[in-house]
């Protein structure tokens, strides 16, 4: 089971430079607050979909899975932390195989790679 962090949104945009949209946030804060925490969990869903990288789409379901938590939706919090977490190691378990090094060797030599499937 995740460990749900006190601020995650705060120290993850911090961490990444990455700037969460305020005016979006506040409007779902403010959803939030008057008990319409579906509808505000709906617009992290459009600004994931509209989002130019994978940095922020990570970023701003850290924000969404906080958002779930502070709106006392524990159940639905946890879920998103374990999968953000899970995505978290697949990620870094990729970035040290022997073929991702071969991708990134032959995006810089400007050639076609060579995969041994590891």
């Amino acid at each position: 089971m995740a460990v749900m962090p006190q601020n995650p949104t705060r120290s993850a945009a911090r961490s990444s430079g990455f700037a969460l949209p305020e005016k979006e946030l506040a409007e779902a804060k403010k959803l939030v607050s008057g008990g319409k925490a579906a509808e505000a969990l709906g617009i992290f869903d459009k600004m994931i979909a509209t989002a130019t990288d994978g940095r922020a789409r990570f970023l701003i379901r850290i924000a969404q899975a906080d958002l779930a938590r502070k709106a006392g939706n524990l159940p639905v919090a946890s879920a998103m932390f374990e999968a953000l977490d899970r995505e978290a190691d697949r990620h870094s378990r990729c970035g040290t195989t022997d073929d991702n090094t071969e991708a990134a060797k032959a995006f810089l030599e400007k050639r076609k790679p060579v995969f041994k499937g590891q």
